[in-house]
């Protein structure tokens, strides 16, 4: 009897024992032998994600020789920082999950440890792991706390690396504006929206008709250890939170002394400036590519082969600021640029962002959109009309290279950025129908490359037909063209934890000169200052002072014009030109015909010209940019007639000897004083001074305040020793 109570009494314990086996494994299956451990230490940001980076790859170069070994990511938080750990920026951790994705990384196991509450985007880094074990008193999820809307990259992002969860599930973990429905079926659970489970009411599947979500639009997708593990199933196990690395251990199937902890290299990189001001040239762009490769080129050697060999820290440059100033000019040397940043430059190695505080038209906004980020002012411009006019075969060939490979790279769809180029591309607004909020921009011809192409929904269109694209401040946020907008560069600075400038890379001082000269209100200046000097060397015999200055002010007018992308030898040699054909009438024809008209029509248009890339205005802002150009011409020549007024009397009477005994001594043997009241004709013309025949001797003669042809009879009516001064008869 005592024998079938037993039998009995095994026989109903049985089942309760299976079902608690299969409710919790007592370990992970399929686990290794023995684990190596790396703390992530939370936030993941800017400054911290190269440490944590170059210590994974050590980590899997040691693995590769160690067979049956398991990676552990603890994800930690500090003590007491419970908010700070929620800062983790989505581009170090789209690294660092994009790096555990890697074939490399497949060839291990990989598994998240969270010992503590988790959220924010380190999650991201924790979808790209095989295994979750979480302590029984965390919460995990909650990922997009930080971000004010959800863009399409994030979006896509977290798809990508969570391919191993539901994807209703991974979702509502990143955007709070998601709905979550638990739909059971005859095959098991689904994890849906509101549209699915309609959907799979009209198939006739369910199960049982849910009439409730199981987490409403608006919640927070942050989940309790057990919803994880038991009723979401993202979780592979759970741990009690007084165990630490032994409740860890046990999880894994292992001894706490078959865990070995991986140290951190510590080593961390430095931020550099790049900045790209002014037309797009194809020596600008050749100098801007090889300052970014000069910085970074070592420390890409460094973390490709990973040694941790101690190297200077002002070696290593793994963060890149490109400061884009531009109203472009160059397509084909953007693109080439642009291809340069989204192709050559690892983003697991080295981050690279575009900062635009005003503006960065046509085709500088595409090398803008080439960076991983984009930052901009508050009223910046992306896009528009620029300093070029594109050919149709121009726009044709950029197009295919932004849809089939510079778009993809930098994650962003093409037909925004091809519309910034293209005035006829017309881009419209899309809803998607399966999950309102959601909202992207394409072209026809991207929409019907798309997947799912049935479920997006067509709204307003947002180009203009005949003109490029052009987005101002926050419009570049909503067109997801830009990530943030910074009001300056110290809160950009605060963006990417910079406690210090970034090293500004830059050629030399020529630079900066250029840069300062290039400012219109300094040309005017140059302009009016070499025109003013121009005016007192005429006013005044021989060459001196006046002459120096002019050519000093007109070379630094042209030269910084010249360097700067502007001007060209086209509008020096127009400029020389004009001065030749200027003196050609004054010295050689007289009279004042088309050699001085001609001459002075080409020295103002070398001018112009100088100040723009273009010549004839063909869009907006050609157009803007041709009456700036003509606005510092007309300040020149304004300032240069109302000084000149006043200088013609003041010069007058400052070149005219003063009448004392010491200027008679000294000029005995130059004393013209017999020629007084005589009668001569002038062999050059008179500018005021020049030459003049009396009788048979030729004397250097100057007019008393007009312009004398030659030729022309004169009478002298003055002399100061050697200084002659003659009228026309």
């Amino acid at each position: 009897m005592r024998f079938l109570l037993l039998i009995l009494s095994f026989w109903n314990i049985v089942p309760f024992l299976l079902a608690q086996k299969a409710e919790e494994p007592d370990v992970l299956p399929g686990l290794s032998k023995k684990a190596t451990l790396l703390e992530i230490p939370l936030p993941i940001t800017r400054g911290t994600v190269q440490p944590i980076y170059r210590s994974l790859l050590r980590v899997v170069e040691e693995l590769r020789n160690t067979p049956d070994t398991t990676l552990v990511l603890s994800f930690r938080v500090p003590p007491g920082q419970d908010v700070v750990a929620l800062g983790s920026q989505f581009g170090p951790c789209f690294d660092l999950a994009h790096l555990l994705a890697s074939e490399e990384f497949q060839k291990i196991k990989t598994v998240a440890y969270f010992p503590q509450s988790v959220q924010g985007h380190a999650l991201l880094v924790a979808l790209a792991t095989g295994e979750w074990i979480v302590s029984d008193t965390a919460e995990i999820g909650n990922a997009g706390v930080n971000e004010p809307r959800i863009s399409p990259t994030i979006r896509q992002a977290y798809l990508d690396m969570g391919r191993r969860f539901p994807k209703q599930i991974v979702l509502k973990m990143l955007d709070p504006a998601v709905e979550l429905w638990r739909a059971e079926t005859a095959t098991g659970t689904v994890w849906t929206d509101q549209a699915g489970v309609r959907e799979l009411r009209t198939e006739g599947t369910l199960a049982k008709d849910p009439d409730a979500p199981f987490l409403q639009a608006g919640a927070p997708g942050l989940f309790t250890a057990v919803q994880a593990r038991q009723q979401l199933g993202i979780a592979d196990y759970l741990t009690p939170s007084d165990e630490g690395e032994i409740g860890l251990a046990k999880a894994l199937g292992l001894k706490p002394e078959q865990i070995s902890f991986a140290k951190v290299y510590t080593n961390t990189g430095r931020a550099v400036r790049v900045d790209l001001i002014g037309p797009i040239t194809t020596a600008k762009i050749s100098e801007v590519e090889r300052q970014i490769r000069k910085a970074t080129e070592e420390n890409a050697s460094l973390l490709a082969t990973a040694t941790g060999q101690n190297v200077p820290e002002d070696a290593l440059a793994d963060f890149v600021c490109l400061w884009i100033e531009s109203s472009g000019g160059s397509l084909a040397d953007s693109l080439n640029l642009a291809g340069y940043l989204a192709n050559d430059i690892d983003p697991m190695k080295v981050r690279t962002v575009a900062y635009v505080p005003n503006k960065a038209l046509a085709d500088s906004a595409l090398i803008a959109l080439a960076c991983q980020e984009v930052v901009i002012g508050p009223n910046a411009i992306l896009g528009g009309s620029g300093e070029a006019n594109f050919t149709p075969e121009e726009i044709r060939a950029a197009v295919e290279t932004i849809s089939q490979s510079l778009a993809k790279k930098s994650l962003r769809r093409w037909s925004l950025m091809a519309a910034i180029i293209d005035p006829n591309l017309e881009v419209f607004q899309y809803s998607r129908k399966s999950t309102p909020g959601i909202v992207e921009y394409f072209s026809e011809q991207e929409l019907e490359s798309q997947g799912d192409k049935d479920d997006w929904i067509k709204g307003e269109i947002v180009t203009r037909k005949g003109l490029p694209l052009e987005t101002r401040g926050k419009m570049g946020v909503s067109f997801y063209l830009a990530d943030k907008i910074a009001t300056d560069f110290n809160e950009f600075k605060l963006f990417y934890h910079l406690e210090n400038d970034p090293t500004l890379l830059e050629p030399g001082w020529a630079d900066q000169l250029i840069r300062t000269l290039a400012n219109p209100y300094l040309s005017a200046t140059l302009l009016l200052i070499g025109f003013l000097a121009l005016f007192v060397e005429m006013k005044t015999p021989g060459i001196g002072v006046g002459a120096f200055v002019a050519i000093c002010c007109f070379v630094l007018f042209f030269w910084s014009k010249f360097l700067g992308g502007t001007a060209g030898w086209f509008e020096v040699s127009l400029f020389l030109t004009g001065v030749l054909f200027v003196l050609l009438e004054i010295f050689v024809v007289p009279g004042f015909g088309i050699f001085g008209i001609g001459g002075g029509a080409m020295i103002l248009a070398s001018l112009v010209l100088a100040s723009q890339t273009f010549i004839i205005p063909r869009n907006p802002y050609q157009l803007q940019q041709f009456q700036n150009s003509l606005l510092v011409l007309v300040i020149a020549l304004v300032g240069l007639c109302s000084i000149a007024g006043v200088l013609v009397r003041w010069l007058h009477e400052i070149n005219r000897p003063k009448d004392t005994e010491y200027v008679r001594e000294s000029e005995k043997l130059a004393d013209y004083a017999y020629l007084l009241g005589q009668t001569g004709t002038a062999l050059t013309p008179l500018v005021p001074s020049g030459k003049a025949m009396f009788g048979m001797d030729t004397i250097s003669v100057v007019s008393d305040c007009e312009l004398i042809e030659s030729g022309s009879p004169v009478r002298v009516v003055d002399v100061r020793g050697y200084r002659v001064v003659v009228q026309k008869v």
